[in-house]
Order: C-alpha cells, then structure tokens, then sequence
C-alpha cells in the first residue's frame, strides 16, 4: 500500500494548496477569543497541519505563505501571540497582512509619534514576517485615521505623521506592495494624496 507521502512532490503540494488556501482572508482567532458572530475562513484548514509533523513540515508554507491573515481590531498583543504561537519559520513565510492603519501621538510641542501598540506591531512584522511582501490596512481605520488628522490644527504635524508612517511600511525590507484602502467619505481629500 502506498501512503499519501509517497505521491510525488507536485501532487502533494496540489493538495495543500486546494485544502489550505482560502480565497478570503483568515482572520487568526486566538485561543479563548470570543467568536461572536464573525465569520472566521479558514479556520478548518488548521487540521491539515496537525496531521503529522512531515505533512505539517511540507504544508506549513503553502498554508502561511498563500494565505493573508487578517489582524483588524486584534491588538498588538493578539498579533504578537499568533506570531510567537506558530513560530519564526512559520512567521517568516506569511506575505501578506491586513493591520489597522497606524494610531498617531500628536503631542503639545508638535511632535508626532506612534502609540506604543502601533510600535509593537510593526516592530513584531519587521522582525518575524521577513518574507512579508503585502502590508494592506482596511477602508475603516483608514477613515478613524482621517478623521485623527483632521484634528490637528498644523497641516506639519500631519505630514509629519504621514511620513512617519511612510518610513515605518518602508522599513520592512522585503515589502513590495503597500495598500492603503481609503474611504470616499473621507474629511479631507488633500490627506489622501
């Protein structure tokens, strides 16, 4: 008898790939996290894994690195759990993320800076997900972060802010493709440019 390892190379990854790739991106629930009503896609393809450790050697890949994870409304700490949890090399093949749009400081002397969980976040990216080459934030916190710009009365601090964020998406090196989803109903449309 012949087992499932000993299809050639080709076959098997064919096999991840239709088990273990989702078309919508999977939102990484973390162990105790209510569930609600949301919808988590995906979620089953984690039985795959768990098979044996050559199949989860040999899909581990497919699986992060096809796939994007979204971490919208998850904390830092939630982001940082997940990463630890599945481990550096498994880290290292995710390539694309959907994150919150960066949360600013705009602070009485005029300086802008990230709040301490934006920190976090693109400190564990850079360092964890080497092989990133997608970074998205989503339409609704970019439209929170217009209406955070919109605040401030000095048009510096707010370039300051958005090149603070410019410089941080750059500072991943293995990033390729940056999108930044913006709403139409946006306070201000010089902003968006």
């Amino acid at each position: 008898s012949t087992g499932f390892l000993s299809l050639p190379n080709e076959v098997r990854n064919m096999v991840y790939k239709l088990h273990s790739v989702q078309k919508a991106p999977i939102w990484p629930v973390p162990a105790g996290f209510p569930l609600g009503s949301r919808l988590i896609p995906g979620l089953y393809t984690r039985a795959l894994l768990l098979a044996n450790k050559a199949v989860h050697r040999e899909a581990s890949s497919i699986f992060h690195g096809l796939n994007c994870f979204d971490f919208i409304g998850l904390s830092s700490d939630k982001l940082v759990s997940f990463l630890v949890q599945i481990g550096a090399q498994n880290a290292g093949y995710i390539r694309h993320l959907i994150i919150d749009f960066p949360d600013f400081n705009f602070l009485p002397s005029g300086l802008v800076t990230f709040k301490d969980h934006t920190i976090i976040i693109f400190a564990n990216i850079q360092s964890r997900c080497v092989n990133l080459t997608t970074l998205t934030t989503t339409e609704s916190s970019t439209y929170e972060m217009e209406l955070d710009l919109n605040g401030p009365e000095d048009d510096d601090a707010v370039t300051d802010a958005l090149e603070l964020v410019d410089t941080s998406f750059r500072a991943i090196p293995s990033l390729r493709e940056i999108n930044i989803q913006s709403s139409k109903r946006g306070p201000d449309e010089h902003y968006r440019q």
